[in-house]
């Protein structure tokens, strides 16, 4: 492959991708090379939603099919803002403070609200139906606060319709959204009632129906509190995590920034503010929540609803088609009748060897070399797939009979791109794994004494460019099984 075809191919992908810096450089490269590109172009209107809501990007040429947003600058579909309205409007009713989708698609700290009385709005939610809504939420929103009365103090507020406030002597908060101020005590009194109740939190002031913002709810919860644990986890406040230990003996509670990933709690355990589990840098959220100290291994789908698995899924498949030889790859369609299309792609969830991998790799940072981590292939006969993802990988001549991969010495084979390992193993399936390059050996090692002996930590094969490298790892721990993948 020539310079301007890698180079090609590469821009292709970048621009799929919309890296902008990126594909600009490499324009730069192929205009200095003399390349010739053909580029097709057609404007499309992406909504910002849809891949939140139904798990996949939906674009179109014409814009009659969007609203457009002017103060977010948000394109959203009418089939994203018909699930969205109408989704909301039959749980929550009128009362609701309905924002842009595409907001709330990437948590924005200033949401548009929608106008209730725009056309797009009456399209899916008529004016009638939102008047019988409205007459059906004061009637709810009386009982809710004839409860609310009966359980707190009868002389709560002055009882004059024009000029009602609150006799409270705590810190007195003004309520922005219908400007009444009400002191902290009454404010937490009435949220334990609509808790009960599972009321919508509103304003406490008898006969007002205006919501209470979640970001004031948060200021005027302390932290430790039973009301704080009951309502935290309902509020959606984007800018921080209340993290609470999950030892009995300790049950510490604390705030901690969206943008942190670690907290260490004041008994010493280290959690993960998103999950409140016990700090998992080496597992997402999702896969952590699977949990266990037991080996699994998760399937992951193109449209998994959890994002996390989703990722998985479009990550194993992009390395799996971007890393393969292109002439090899030809050579085993013909031979194979393969398509080489990604059919399964199962995360492989080993604490076990996730634990070894991580002491191997400290081990190497110790000594101050970069450990260089890579992705490498690595394929096998059916039968060793399943002892490859439960116990980790073994020596060949070492710790196991070997049978094929000499050529290089001693240790555990992998390759840079899935062709070479499956021209070895053409059973369509194959693994794709974590490497450490660590210190680099200068020559291939086929005495057992010297193997064991070596401070390497692998060896590198490259053959120019004919077709994908080798790398051979001296230590089994440097090497983890990350995804299972089949493939037609």
């Amino acid at each position: 492959m020539s310079e301007v075809d890698f180079l090609i191919r590469q821009l292709k992908y970048c621009l799929n991708q919309g890296y902008s810096e990126a594909s600009k450089k490499i324009v730069e490269q192929l205009i200095l090379l003399k390349g010739k590109v053909s580029i097709s172009h057609e404007l499309k209107y992406i909504c910002s939603s849809h891949e939140n809501l139904f798990f996949k990007k939906y674009a179109s040429s014409s814009i009659q099919y969007f609203i457009y947003f002017e103060s977010c600058q948000h394109l959203v579909c009418g089939l994203c803002l018909n699930k969205y309205i109408r989704g909301v409007f039959d749980r929550m009713g009128i009362a609701y403070i309905y924002t842009c989708p595409g907001c709330n698609a990437v948590y924005s700290l200033n949401k548009t609200i929608l106008d209730q009385a725009a056309e797009y709005f009456q399209r899916i939610v008529s004016l009638e139906e939102q008047q019988k809504a409205y007459d059906s939420y004061n009637l709810t929103l009386a009982e809710v606060r004839g409860s609310m009365l009966k359980k707190s103090t009868p002389c709560f507020f002055f009882e004059n319709p024009g000029r009602q406030r609150c006799r409270g002597q705590s810190k007195v908060e003004r309520i922005p959204s219908c400007k009444h101020n009400v002191c902290h005590n009454c404010l937490k009194r009435d949220l334990e009632v609509q808790i009960e109740v599972n009321s919508e939190y509103v304003c406490p002031v008898p006969d007002c129906c205006r919501p209470l913002a979640h970001s004031l709810i948060k200021e005027i919860l302390t932290i430790g509190e039973d009301l704080t644990k009951k309502i935290w986890p309902h509020l959606s406040i984007d800018d921080i995590y209340l993290v609470t230990c999950p030892l009995e003996i300790c049950n510490h509670q604390a705030q901690v920034p969206q943008n942190e990933f670690y907290y260490k709690c004041i008994c010493g355990i280290e959690l993960c503010p998103r999950c409140n589990l016990q700090y998992h840098p080496d597992y997402s959220c999702a896969v952590a929540k699977e949990g266990g100290k037991d080996y699994k291994k998760i399937l992951c789908l193109e449209d998994d609803p959890i994002l996390d698995y989703r990722s998985h899924f479009s990550h194993a498949v992009s390395l799996f088609e971007w890393d393969m030889h292109q002439g090899t790859k030809k050579k085993l369609q013909e031979k194979m009748g393969a398509k080489f299309k990604v059919t399964k792609v199962m995360f492989i969830y080993n604490p076990t060897l996730q634990e070894r991998y991580n002491k191997g790799k400290k081990k190497i940072i110790d000594a101050g070399i970069d450990p260089g981590e890579i992705f490498v292939y690595h394929a096998t006969s059916n039968d060793v797939y399943e002892k490859i993802c439960t116990g980790g990988f073994l020596v060949g001549n070492v710790d196991v009979k070997q049978s094929i991969g000499k050529l290089c010495g001693l240790g555990v084979y992998t390759a840079t791109d899935a062709t070479m390992s499956i021209n070895f193993y053409g059973n369509k399936k194959i693994l794709l794994c974590k490497g450490l390059k660590g210190k680099q050996s200068d020559h291939p090692i086929s005495d057992k004494h010297e193997f064991l002996t070596t401070d390497c930590n692998s060896y590198y094969k490259d053959f120019s460019g004919t077709q994908s490298d080798y790398w051979i790892f001296f230590q089994k721990e440097n090497v983890l099984p990350f995804y299972y993948i089949e493939y037609e």
